[in-house]
């Protein structure tokens, strides 16, 4: 049996860990954080500051791909996470009626909950697990290596010599020359294993620790997405424990769209999404300007409609690309004993959903094959090839989606669309339409969806064909309808008519900081328009919170307004905190904008001007706790 060196311990690398050592192996896994989720999901989920997994506090789901092969192989985790809260949905559950079933249906069931619930599900299950060891605090910091070797013909035939099954990769005749790495190095010492498997995530560094191994570079695959996203956490009201089943989560415009994503325990979250090329986005980290902005669309509408309760700030998400790593290259792997999984092989834009269920699947191709030679580099090949055939398809499904929808958000922002996009959208659309109303096409879609099985297969079956052809054929003048406000619309709803909001969004979410120490937000400076400093974030100790200095006060808007606020207000442990001015339209605004205090001290309110007039906002917020008001002028509201 092999010993596996797991970097990281997120949800690749858990996994990758109990999955082998349910088939008798042992794995010590290395992770940077200091400490392993826990039961308290939502400290965990709004309070844990985890600059290694950026994407931690945006939305998840669980495929089918995911759901199926947590029941067969980890049937306790998938048993945790309904008890922590989890919710289950099948697709054909869109229908008044169901459906009759038919063989396969069983697996287009998707697990509704926060990355947090699978994490936690995940974490307790290694802490019983008698072959695992995790090694929290400890990062990896660089590998061993003992004699590589030269592979033969792209690893092929070394593959088969070595016993595993499956092609490696076809290369140039010759010689292939490859590094075998052996181990780990960390702050603690060195660790030798039999496999070392990168589920480092998206911000692996693993590739240098590779080359600084002596491995040739391997290429990386990378195609930007052109989107950027924000998002904000609700909880639906005390007594309503389901949301609206219609209509549909996930609305597409013209120019900007809204999802919604139902999860555990009554949360859920919003998301609008915009190209990074419009100059509206920056507006929508406001929360009241997020808030009117989903409620254009169908699906915010009909949720928060529901009297929800916020449970965060807007956390924007920008800069996202679609990643291929496979430490490989045109004449095969660059090393032997090291192989990635999850985010560190094949890094998705999240709009399919299709992340976990892919990392699962590498995570259990490990587990099923780490007792053939794992250290060899034909061992390294055939899990490439294995890579290619079963991974890559996916990702390439997810680029060319993002290229459509990027093509269709770009042009109605006002950039150039491309010919051959107008064509595909339609189709697209058309079979989306017909899915709603035909539960053969959208048994088909599911199928898809779920990774069950590929678009150029489950589409192109005869019966579901003729559908969409019939469901066109009916409908001969039909042409794709952007769901949604018209633009004039959206810049009234975002306040960008005079050009307020414009510049970069930021590639990070609000800063946080827990415990003693501080945590650093995120700026965004526009221009012309507002300077807040930095992001708000959230100090849940009693250390100090340093993450904003101060900024000018400016007046965006048309006309003379003035504005002499200081920035975003700070709370240095139990002292008191200052806020920001704004003023958007003529007539000056001595308001003191956001003011929290997160230790003891005081904390000041938020004085906001839409218009001629004052806004002025103070008062005691005694702590320990958090005080903020949002006032609009002319008015005077109190803190606490």
């Amino acid at each position: 049996m092999a010993h596996l060196l797991v970097i990281g311990g997120g949800v690749a690398g858990l996994a990758t860990a109990l999955l082998a050592a349910r088939r008798g192996h042992t794995a010590e896994v290395f992770e940077r954080d200091t400490r392993a989720p826990g039961t308290a999901l939502d400290r965990d989920f709004f309070g844990w500051r985890r600059p290694g997994v950026p994407q931690a506090a945006q939305p998840h789901v669980l495929l089918g791909a995911a759901r199926r092969l947590l029941r067969a192989e980890l049937p306790d985790v998938h048993a945790e996470m309904l008890r922590l809260g989890a919710r289950e949905r099948h697709e054909l559950d869109w229908f008044e009626v169901r459906p009759p079933a038919r063989p396969g249906d069983e697996d287009l069931v998707m697990i509704q909950a926060r990355r947090i619930v699978l994490e936690s599900a995940l974490a307790g299950a290694v802490r019983a697990e008698p072959g695992v060891v995790v090694r929290y605090g400890e990062p990896v910091v660089g590998l061993t290596r003992g004699e590589g070797g030269e592979g033969g013909e792209g690893g092929e035939e070394a593959g088969r010599a070595a016993g595993v099954d499956g092609p490696g990769v076809a290369g140039p005749a010759g010689a292939v020359p490859w590094v075998r790495v052996t181990g780990v190095t960390t702050p603690g010492g060195a660790y030798r294993g039999d496999l070392v498997v990168d589920a480092a995530g998206r911000r692996s560094g693993s590739a240098g620790l590779a080359a600084a191994a002596g491995c040739r570079p391997a290429p990386v695959e990378r195609h930007r997405t052109g989107l950027a996203y924000f998002c904000r956490w609700y909880r639906l009201p005390d007594g309503t424990d389901e949301g609206p089943r219609r209509p549909w989560t996930v609305t597409g415009g013209a120019f900007a769209g809204c999802a919604v994503f139902p999860s555990d325990n009554r949360v859920f979250a919003v998301t609008v999404f915009a190209h990074t090329g419009d100059p509206t986005r920056a507006a929508l980290r406001d929360p009241a300007v997020f808030e009117a902005a989903a409620r254009a669309f169908p699906p915010g509408a009909a949720w928060l409609g529901l009297g929800a309760e916020p449970l965060s700030g807007v956390l924007a998400a920008a800069g996202l690309d679609n990643r291929w790593s496979p430490l490989a290259d045109g004449r095969g792997p660059v090393a032997g004993g090291m192989v990635p999984v999850g985010d560190a092989l094949t890094h998705t834009n999240p709009t399919l959903g299709q992340g976990t269920s892919l990392a699962l699947w590498a995570a259990d191709r490990v587990a099923r094959t780490a007792h053939q030679d794992p250290g060899s580099f034909g061992f390294a090949a055939a899990y490439h090839g294995w890579a290619l055939r079963t991974l890559k398809p996916w990702f390439d499904l997810q680029v060319g989606a993002d290229a459509a929808v990027g093509e269709r958000l770009a042009a109605g922002a006002g950039g150039v669309a491309g010919g051959a996009g107008a064509g595909r959208a339609r189709e697209a659309a058309a079979l989306f339409e017909c899915a709603l109303e035909d539960p053969e096409v959208m048994r088909a879609r599911a199928r898809v969806r779920h990774l069950a099985e590929p678009p150029e297969r489950a589409y192109a079956a005869p019966e579901v064909r003729a559908r969409v052809a019939r469901w066109l054929a009916a409908r001969p003048d039909w042409t794709p309808n952007a769901v949604g406000p018209a633009r004039a619309e959206w810049e009234e709803l975002t306040g960008t008519r005079s050009g307020a909001h414009t510049g970069a969004d930021a590639d990070t979410n609000p800063g946080t900081g827990s415990g003693p120490g501080s945590g650093p937000g995120t700026g965004l400076s526009t221009s012309p328009g507002l300077n807040t400093g930095c992001g708000p974030g959230l100090n849940t100790g009693p250390g100090p919170d340093t993450r904003c200095g101060t900024g000018p006060g400016t007046s965006i808007g048309s006309g003379p307004g003035t504005s002499t606020g200081t920035g975003l207000g700070t709370s240095t442990g139990c002292g008191p905190g200052t806020g920001t001015g704004l003023s958007p339209g003529p007539g000056p605004s001595t308001g003191t904008g956001l003011g929290t205090s997160t230790g003891c001290g005081p904390g000041t309110g938020t004085g906001l001007s839409t218009g001629p007039g004052t806004a002025i906002g103070s008062g005691p917020a005694p702590g320990p706790g958090q005080a903020q008001a949002a006032v609009p002028g002319p008015a005077r509201g109190a803190a606490g």
